[in-house]
């Protein structure tokens, strides 16, 4: 019976563990978890400036600790005692000039303190999507929707010899002559800075070396063969290209990181607005009659 008995807690155990699994793996308790640490980082990080209207300032075991740990973050060591007793007299200054101010009312209408202030509500508001972690179906279906963000470009690798920004054809005739002859192109054409050839480049790079455009114009030329003169942001070319390579949606696994942060990001506003959307439910908001605002 004890042997029954063992084997009846075990499958208990078993049945236990399988229920956590599945409940933990699904989104809306992944939302409620992030619901929760978004409380607690308020209760951990709140620094709201206390009422002004009162002389003590109270500098807690808690406040002493958080500037020693940024002492020592600075520093790559803790503070000694003179040095603790100077950190806690700025804070102390800080908290006494920070009290003024917010008496005299010198936070009201300043653009860089509200902006200050809406960007911690953001953050706080979407922070806590970090400790969340999709499972491979969500991220999969997420990827599914959101491939054309991770395409990889087409790249190719060529050769140009450069005609100059005006060529006249006798001479393009006879470069492109000694071309089809198996002339070296690095002997033919307009001496320039520009490279006589590239390996296999992506757009942003042929662009960036050749003119906003070019890239797109090597597209129709067939590999193995030199075109026909092609116009650059300094003049005209003669384009062999060696390799062409297509561009392609890589496999989620080997993009699978970048996904997670773009899927992380991604949760992170629809969080951030689900958050300010329930608080704005708060308020009464009056805008002012446009019509009234157009008149002179």
């Amino acid at each position: 019976m004890a042997f029954f008995g063992k084997m009846s807690r075990c499958g208990c155990i078993a049945t236990m563990k399988s229920f956590i699994v599945r409940v933990t793996r699904e989104p809306l308790v992944h939302f409620a978890l992030i619901g929760l640490a978004i409380f607690l980082i308020f209760d951990l990080m709140d620094d709201t400036p206390p009422d002004v209207g009162t002389t003590d300032i109270i500098v807690s075991i808690q406040t002493a600790d958080r500037l020693a740990e940024n002492f020592e973050r600075v520093w790559r060591r803790a503070p000694n005692a003179e040095e603790m007793d100077g950190l806690i007299d700025n804070f102390v200054r800080e908290e006494v000039l920070v009290r003024e101010a917010l008496a005299l009312g010198l936070d009201r209408n300043d653009t860089v303190i509200r902006n200050r202030l809406r960007q911690k509500m953001e953050f706080l508001a979407s922070a806590a999507v970090g400790a969340s972690v999709p499972t491979d179906d969500v991220l999969g279906a997420y990827y599914a929707e959101n491939k054309d963000d991770f395409f990889v470009e087409g790249s190719l690798a060529l050769v140009q010899v450069f005609l100059g920004p005006s060529p006249d054809d006798a001479s393009t005739q006879a470069i492109m002559q000694a071309l089809e002859k198996g002339q070296d192109p690095g002997t033919l054409g307009v001496r320039t800075l520009m490279p006589s050839s590239l390996p296999l480049s992506a757009r942003a790079t042929v662009d960036n070396t050749f003119g906003r455009g070019f890239y797109q114009s090597l597209l129709a030329i067939e590999v193995g063969i030199w075109s026909e003169p092609l116009r650059s942001g300094y003049g005209y070319h003669l384009v062999h290209i060696d390799q062409k390579q297509p561009g392609y949606v890589p496999e989620l696994t080997t993009v699978k990181a970048a996904v997670q942060r773009q899927w992380l990001e991604s949760q992170a506003e629809i969080l951030e607005q689900a958050y300010f959307q329930k608080v704005l439910e708060q308020y009464n908001i009056v805008r002012p009659d446009q019509t009234v605002m157009a008149q002179p």
